[in-house]
């Protein structure tokens, strides 16, 4: 009786991700193709020409925190098989095992606080503030000023 060694590499997973914010995000890599036995997902990206490991998975999906906010980030994912084959080389032109990813900025705008010397210690007339986010605003009315 023959054994014959796994010598066949998973296919490239098609990467995905969702759930972006300030300082990370999750990734998602489909099932891999191999002729049995669990895939092991490994995630990495590019920093300054150098990979860095995120994160590993058995499902294919992995949390990813801890990184800067506004940043652009090259991130793949290798599949390797039970016999250690690994996936073969990324394809970026069809999408699979690669993705780009920038984290969102947060808005931390100082307190805008309009006031001017006017002889009675206010500002009268009219001052325009334009709003992006309502929802990041604390509007506090008081008896001297309209809001």
């Amino acid at each position: 009786v023959e054994i014959k060694k796994d010598e066949t590499p998973p296919h490239t997973p098609k990467l995905s991700y969702s759930d972006v914010t300030a300082n990370g995000f999750t990734l998602k890599a489909e099932t891999a193709d191999d002729l049995g036995g669990p895939i092991t997902y490994k995630f990495y990206t590019i920093i300054n020409g150098t990979a860095t490991f995120l994160g590993t998975s058995q499902t294919g999906r992995v949390e990813v925190t801890g990184l800067d906010t506004g940043r652009e980030y090259n991130v793949y994912v290798e599949a390797y098989d039970e016999a250690g084959n690994m996936s073969s080389s990324l394809d970026s032109q069809n999408g699979q095992g690669y993705v780009t990813i920038i984290t969102k900025k947060t808005l931390n705008a100082p307190d805008i606080i309009v006031r001017g010397e006017t002889g009675n210690g206010w500002y009268r007339g009219n001052v325009i503030v334009t709003i992006r986010d309502r929802s990041k605003c604390k509007c506090i009315r008081n008896s001297t000023n309209k809001i």
